[in-house]
C-alpha cells in the first residue's frame, strides 16, 4: 500500500476493510481495531474509514440482491412454465403468488386482535384498571 507523506491513501484503506468485511464478515468493532493495529491511526479516524467503508458495502450488497432477486424470479417463471405445460394449474398459481411477494405487487395481510381487560383493584387510590 502507497503512503501520501506519511500516510496512507484513503481510498485504499477503505478498499482494503471492504474486502476483509465481504470476505471475513468482519464487525465494525475488529475493523476499527483493524486499522488502528495496521496503519496506527486512533479511533476516531478508523470509524470514519469504516463508515464509508459500509456505505461502499451497503452498494455491493444491494447489485448483489439485485441479481440474485433476478435469477430468482427467473427459476419461478421457469417452473411456472413448466407447471402451465403440465396443466397443474393450483402450482401455477402458487407460483404467481410467490413472483407477486418477492417483486412486491402482493403482500399478505397480518391482523392482531388484543383482548382489554378491566378490573378494579379495592383498596388502592382510586379505581385502577389492570
Amino acid at each position: 500500500m502507497e503512503q501520501e507523506g506519511g500516510k496512507y491513501k484513503r481510498d485504499e484503506m477503505i478498499q482494503v476493510l471492504v474486502n476483509k468485511r465481504l470476505k471475513n464478515n468482519l464487525s465494525v468493532n475488529t475493523m476499527v481495531q483493524f486499522i488502528r493495529d495496521t496503519y496506527g491511526y486512533k479511533q476516531s479516524y478508523a470509524y470514519e474509514l469504516v463508515q464509508e467503508a459500509r456505505v461502499k458495502i451497503a452498494e455491493i450488497y444491494a447489485k448483489w440482491n439485485e441479481k440474485t432477486l433476478e435469477q430468482a424470479i427467473g427459476d419461478l417463471e421457469e417452473q411456472k412454465e413448466s407447471a402451465r405445460k403440465s396443466g397443474d394449474r393450483k402450482l401455477v398459481l402458487e407460483i404467481t403468488k410467490e413472483i407477486n411477494k418477492i417483486t412486491n405487487l402482493y403482500t399478505e395481510r397480518i391482523e392482531h386482535t388484543v383482548n382489554v381487560f378491566k378490573a378494579k383493584i379495592p383498596g388502592i387510590d382510586g379505581d385502577s384498571t389492570v
